[in-house]
């Protein structure tokens, strides 16, 4: 049904209208990519498997998913034990005592559960997150969410130039081409899912 990408607002305006919405929309679906399964360890998949089912809780999509894992790759490996910055940032999203980790001991930085929701909580969902939400919210690709995620969320030191830059380049490294569609067009490997 070629003529279905041609659905214009008018028409989706009369579909509406008529109550006909619903049928159109079972007829047009987008196509889902699958992004590309990186090659991880067991703990970096039950890493990656933690982040996916806590970013899910909190409503977001699977590139602003994928684009989570690209940074916690770039920042700590995947390894909940990762420290950095003269031993001030600690766990898998790397948070600094000073900053998203502030008045958290070692250990709950180190813990990838509350690590990453706190990261969430922190900085995802309030301010420091406000440019992520608006590119989830129009489709940005899993490239942009993680040059978006690691300027604006991290908030490494080189991150305004070649560090973003880097974060996108990784997503298609660890993702595949697919990383640089449309964020609604793609879908998580099976194998990040939780049973």
């Amino acid at each position: 049904m070629p003529f279905l990408g041609a659905i214009g607002p008018s028409i989706v305006a009369s579909l509406v209208a008529s109550g006909g919405l619903a049928l159109a929309m079972t007829w047009w679906k987008a196509p889902r990519h699958v992004l590309e399964m990186p090659r991880l360890s067991a703990s970096q998949l039950q890493n990656a498997r933690i982040i996916t089912r806590e970013f899910r809780a909190a409503g977001m999509s699977d590139a602003a998913i994928a684009s989570a894992i690209v940074n916690a790759m770039a920042e700590s490996a995947l390894d909940t034990n990762a420290v950095g910055d003269g031993g001030n940032s600690v766990g898998l999203f790397q948070m600094h005592k000073n900053g998203a980790g502030r008045g958290m001991s070692v250990e709950e930085r180190k813990n990838p559960v509350t690590n990453s929701r706190e990261m969430l909580k922190r900085e995802v969902l309030v301010a420091g997150g406000v440019n992520f939400r608006r590119a989830i919210a129009r489709g940005a690709s899993v490239a942009e969410l993680s040059g978006i995620f690691a300027r604006d969320i991290e908030r490494c030191a080189a991150c305004q130039g070649h560090e973003k830059i880097a974060r996108e380049q990784r997503a298609v490294s660890v993702f595949g081409p697919h990383a640089k569609r449309v964020g609604w067009s793609v879908r998580l490997p099976e194998a990040f899912e939780v049973a």
